[in-house]
């Protein structure tokens, strides 16, 4: 294990992959062909190789890249500035890490789903500890440093839950646990999950109802802002099929989708009634411009998106090469 070494070489100040550090316009444009910065679309368990990647982490100076690297049950760290495209495993022998965070003290918080738990490694430390209760295919978290609270989705009992640190006490904030169905007060087998410190507001990928929820505080159901809200999946501009995480972009309330399934990320405006497809319209694949079931999404400090590719053991940037504002009568900024 090298964790001191690998963390000594990183920017002291970290943000999570879900946050958007930049003001994209509502009709940013990328560049449709990715460049492999981490594996290299072999399976595998070398140092330039990922078997199934599912989560994925930046650090906020866009120079280190985290990934939860599935089936080899590790924890790998790509120094985005060097061309070689190796890799140095932080962390070995997990079950099964599905997504991780990081936070200001440079301890790594790690979604285990087969383990049913979130592990909390402190830095330095050999082993990690479990943080908060039991959680039944533990699909994501995020962490509130302020507040003390572990967030995080359990499809398992159909839930996202939050958990003190001072209390010990967990309370379901959204979905209702053990239960399941496609009307809004329901989950379906969630995964990713995207929270807005600023109104305590969650957004759930509301995998198995093909759908992203908003649930905002204290609500008793959720309100269905991206795919159908009858929990039928598709294939058209306003559908999703297994969408995995969500990202939302706080300052004109875009929304960003890995629709799995689907093979392609989607952009939804605000209160748009279907999206656009910003990567992976040309199907799924394992060309430069194509993608193989992504789980997971993030952008770095100059609008360029990253995107764990995970049946191509690979993620993917793609350059943001237009930031222009949205033309007249094409702007989803909620004033």
């Amino acid at each position: 294990m090298q964790f001191n070494l690998i963390l000594n070489l990183a920017i002291l100040s970290l943000f999570c992959g879900s946050v958007i550090s930049i003001n994209l316009s509502p009709c940013a444009k990328w560049n449709s062909s990715g460049i492999a910065v981490a594996g290299n679309s072999i399976y595998g368990n070398s140092s330039n190789e990922l078997a199934n990647p599912t989560g994925i982490f930046l650090d906020k100076g866009k120079k280190i890249l985290y990934i939860a690297d599935h089936n080899n049950g590790r924890i790998q760290v790509f120094l985005l500035n060097n061309t070689s495209n190796k890799s140095i495993t932080l962390i070995s022998n997990l079950k099964y890490p599905v997504r991780i965070y990081i936070d200001n003290q440079e301890t790594i918080y790690i979604a285990l789903d087969t383990s049913k738990r979130i592990e909390k490694w402190i830095k330095g430390a050999t082993q990690g500890v479990q943080v908060g209760q039991e959680c039944r295919g533990c699909s994501a978290l995020w962490i509130d440093e302020e507040k003390d609270y572990v967030y995080m989705s359990e499809w398992i009992r159909n839930r996202v839950s939050k958990w003190s640190n001072k209390t010990e006490n967990t309370t379901t904030v959204a979905g209702q646990s053990d239960r399941t169905g496609s009307t809004n007060q329901f989950l379906n087998g969630p995964k990713g999950f995207y929270f807005d410190k600023k109104s305590d507001t969650i957004y759930v990928a509301d995998t198995g109802n093909h759908r992203i929820q908003k649930w905002i505080k204290d609500a008793e159901q959720g309100i269905t802002v991206a795919g159908s809200s009858s929990g039928k999946r598709g294939e058209d501009a306003a559908s999703l099929w297994f969408p995995e995480n969500v990202l939302i972009d706080d300052q004109t309330n875009v929304i960003y989708v890995t629709d799995t399934n689907n093979n392609r990320i989607q952009r939804w405006l605000f209160n748009a009634s279907q999206a656009e497809t910003i990567i992976g319209a040309s199907g799924r694949g394992n060309r430069t411009d194509q993608l193989n079931h992504p789980t997971d999404l993030a952008f770095d400090d100059e609008g360029n998106l990253y995107v764990c590719d995970s049946y191509n053991n690979r993620v993917q940037m793609f350059k943001l090469i237009d930031n222009q504002l949205c033309s007249k009568g094409n702007n989803s900024i909620n004033e």
